[in-house]
């Protein structure tokens, strides 16, 4: 089983992921106890491999997730660059109410509530000056999934989102790596849109911790705004000054020891 995210409710966690089923992977939805109990566990079958890669909770206990299927990779497989998107929303208890293709998309990374519907992110391929590469693409939904806008955001490489929140003011907040915007390797990037849907500001953030670039892939796999206005990422989280925090892995040498983590705090402002 591989586990993609999770939210917590009351001392209990819905998990996300994917499992094992006649060896081919399956979308899961699990639900522990505080001490790790399985409270139940779901399986929803679908064309080929399929995960689960992102999840939110509705006010009224639903839970929506997004991910991609068929995808015909055999075994274990983290994401799918030309499959098919989803989103899937099931009762508090794991029970399915209904199942979405997002054909605009191979697959969904992560899914957030807005005020009238959902926003989605994935990467999609775009074709600029006769050069294909990935960008960046926000999906927006009403509740019922149903598409009303999207739009791709990014540099001239192939850039790769792997979380967003939506901030406290209606706006956007995405992580990601990315070998544009002048990076010798790949950096991590953190991109803000506004509530016109236009790209606010971008940061490129590489070697940390003063390591030759060459040799490093800074990646971040999350973003949250902080109550302070900062961000924080490789999982972020936004700060009470407005700021964000960010959880991140190291495989560089010196003081952190192969696969460490840490934590980095960014400002709100550029």
């Amino acid at each position: 089983m591989k586990l993609e995210s999770q939210a917590e409710i009351e001392k209990e966690f819905i998990v996300t992921g994917a499992t094992s089923v006649d060896k081919q992977q399956r979308r899961c939805l699990l639900k522990f106890d505080f001490d790790g109990g399985v409270i139940w566990e779901k399986i929803f079958p679908a064309p080929l491999n399929s995960s689960i890669r992102g999840l939110c909770l509705l006010n009224d206990g639903s839970v929506i997730t997004t991910g991609f299927i068929d995808s015909e990779q055999v075994g274990y497989q983290f994401i799918s660059d030309d499959r098919t998107g989803f989103v899937l929303k099931t009762d508090k208890h794991g029970n399915l109410i209904w199942d979405k293709e997002l054909t605009s998309i191979p697959y969904g990374v992560r899914v957030e509530q807005t005020v009238d519907g959902l926003a989605i992110d994935a990467n999609v391929r775009v074709r600029n000056s006769a050069k294909e590469h990935q960008q960046l693409c926000l999906i927006l939904t009403d509740l019922n999934s149903n598409e009303k806008f999207s739009k791709t955001y990014g540099g001239e490489k192939n850039d790769q989102v792997f979380d967003f929140s939506v901030t406290v003011d209606g706006r956007f907040i995405f992580a990601w790596h990315t070998p544009s915007y002048g990076a010798v390797n790949w950096d991590f990037l953190l991109l803000k849109v506004n509530k016109d849907f236009e790209e606010e500001w971008h940061q490129t953030l590489g070697q940390p911790r003063g390591c030759t670039p060459i040799y490093i892939h800074d990646e971040s796999y999350g973003v949250k705004e902080l109550p302070d206005g900062n961000n924080v990422a490789e999982y972020v989280n936004q700060a009470n000054d407005g700021g964000f925090v960010i959880f991140t892995d190291s495989d560089t040498v010196g003081v952190m020891k192969q696969h460490n983590f840490g934590l980095m705090k960014l400002k709100s402002e550029r």
